[in-house]
């Protein structure tokens, strides 16, 4: 079957060609002082390189960390105060674990990829001595006396963090009052992506190397598409969540996000595996992901399911333009097209919405309801209807949620990758509407001063499947709509495939160009 046969009766396909035509050249953006191809000064090319290559300059001794480390401050000076990625900047911490990265580098010790390279974590990862709000206005001046086991390994690893990236309250959905908005750096006037928006905002931006989202329907690969970066949601229990400000126990995944897929490789090394502080990570494997993607282009033999009714319907002409042109690519790159059929999603939200319902609750035990008044509109009134949710509803969702995902897992345990768009861009979704996409921020603000209402929830049945069932998957580029704002596709996967996800978008990422177009930020947005 070609792949312009997955195409559905209802989608125009002259629309979908002047799209692949719009997307051929990213317009300048003067709003923003954007333009797209020529990165401008020698040092705003390196800081838009891979970590993977800063790592190998770093060991060279062609830079220090520490001079590294001043670009990427001097960057961050320039340009954050209008993008708003970051709640907080780590400057003296960041400058010591600089310096620290290059005393070792000097004596020879290199403990990984990530030794001297500037990242940043959102901001609901506790860090020792820093606050650590969680987007709450409650939070504002918390300072955690522990770092999370996240942060921990990264320091480990040798990493330099640079910030604390800025994100949604509470990592749901709406943004609080007391925080600005992250702005997205191809058009400015267009939402980020959320709950991880910081993370997808600096990255895509140039202000860091990589970041740590986490993702509870879709929080670390919305923003990573809508930024044009790559981004990982791993295996449930692949990465501890100990000392991360939690949404939903059983649906939240802590994960890595970069502009390269090795990039995040490297990342998703460095945070993997058991922690005795987290339960759930009891069966997490460690991982050497990065290793694995060295020379490989090739995906002969690798079967790649596609569902025309899950992943080309209800979705905008410029992501069926990229579903299209990455089908071709891995054709050419040797792997075979299989139709898969997956379980229906209609009941995705009555599985999703009831269980994060219920364990919010949990997780804002010591909040809500004595600090009620200094929530946000929308999460205040859906801490209240949360209230609603009985222990029977709740049962009934996990009753049908296992049910579903067992069927899910098995339709991916058929093929090595299921493609699908990287995320639902705007439009409806049976009753329910999705708030995500490439909304104004005047839209978003508009939906969520005013209340919570069950028609406006925010799921995504192309990337909630995943955190319900616990399955890996990786957001890919894949192009850019005539507005000049990028698309992405997913590669997902049963259950610890993360290797095999990596290695697909990596093998389709060198055969497309997107890697090397970023946002060329020559001024500070206005």
């Amino acid at each position: 079957m070609k792949s312009n046969e997955w195409l559905g009766a209802d989608i125009d396909r002259r629309a979908a060609l002047q799209v692949l035509i719009a997307s051929a050249a990213v317009p300048l953006l003067p709003s923003l002082g954007l333009a797209e191809g020529a990165h401008g000064t020698d040092g705003e090319t390196m800081l838009y390189g891979s970590l993977d290559d800063m790592a190998s300059a770093l060991r060279r001794g062609d830079l220090t960390a520490v001079e590294l480390l001043e670009r990427q401050l001097d960057r961050i000076d320039r340009l954050d105060g209008a993008l708003h990625s970051y709640l907080t900047v780590m400057r003296e911490s960041a400058m010591a674990d600089a310096r620290r990265a290059d005393t070792e580098f000097r004596a020879g010790r290199v403990r990984s990829a990530l030794q001297g390279i500037p990242v940043s974590v959102k901001d609901l990862c506790n860090t020792k001595g820093v606050r650590t709000t969680a987007g709450l206005a409650q939070r504002a001046n918390y300072v955690p006396t522990t770092d999370a086991t996240v942060v921990a390994r990264l320091r480990r690893a040798g990493a330099v963090i640079v910030g604390k990236a800025n994100l949604c309250e509470g990592a749901m959905s709406a943004y609080s009052r007391n925080y600005p908005i992250p702005v997205n750096p191809w058009v400015a006037d267009r939402w980020p992506g959320g709950s991880s928006s910081g993370s997808g905002v600096a990255v895509a931006a140039g202000l860091c190397f990589g970041s740590i989202g986490t993702d509870t329907g879709g929080s670390i690969r919305w923003p990573s598409c809508q930024n044009g970066i790559v981004g990982l949601k791993p295996t449930f229990g692949q990465v501890s969540r100990y000392s991360v400000f939690g949404l939903s126990h059983s649906l939240d995944h802590v994960g890595p996000m970069a502009r390269r897929v090795v990039d995040v490789a490297h990342l998703f090394d460095a945070i993997a595996g058991p922690d005795a502080l987290d339960a759930s990570t009891k069966n997490a494997r460690s991982s050497a992901s990065a290793a694995a993607l060295r020379g490989a282009t090739s995906l002969k033999g690798v079967r790649v399911g596609v569902d025309d009714a899950y992943a080309l319907s209800g979705i905008e002409p410029a992501q069926i333009v990229a579903v299209q042109r990455v089908i071709d690519v891995l054709r050419d790159l040797g792997a075979t097209i299989v139709p898969v059929r997956l379980p229906s999603m209609d009941a995705v939200a009555a599985q999703l919405y009831p269980t994060i319902q219920y364990e919010v609750l949990q997780e804002h035990a010591r909040l809500y309801p004595s600090t009620r008044e200094q929530y946000g509109e929308f999460f205040r009134e859906f801490l209240d209807a949360s209230k609603q949710i009985a222990p029977a509803v709740y049962a009934k969702a996990q009753q049908d949620r296992a049910a579903f995902s067992a069927a899910f897992r098995d339709e991916l345990r058929r093929v090595d990758t299921v493609l699908a768009p990287g995320g639902r861009v705007g439009g409806r979704i049976g009753p329910e509407t999705f708030y995500g996409g490439f909304s104004t921020l005047g839209e978003l603000t508009t939906t969520y001063s005013n209340s919570f209402s069950p028609p406006l929830r925010p799921i995504d049945p192309l990337a909630a499947p995943m955190n319900l069932a616990g399955t890996p998957s990786v957001c890919l580029p894949a192009g850019f709509d005539d507005a000049g704002l990028p698309t992405g596709v997913q590669f997902a996967g049963e259950r610890y495939t993360e290797a095999m996800q990596l290695r697909i978008a990596h093998a389709c990422e060198q055969a497309m160009p997107w890697r090397d177009r970023h946002p060329n930020l020559l001024s500070a947005p206005s």
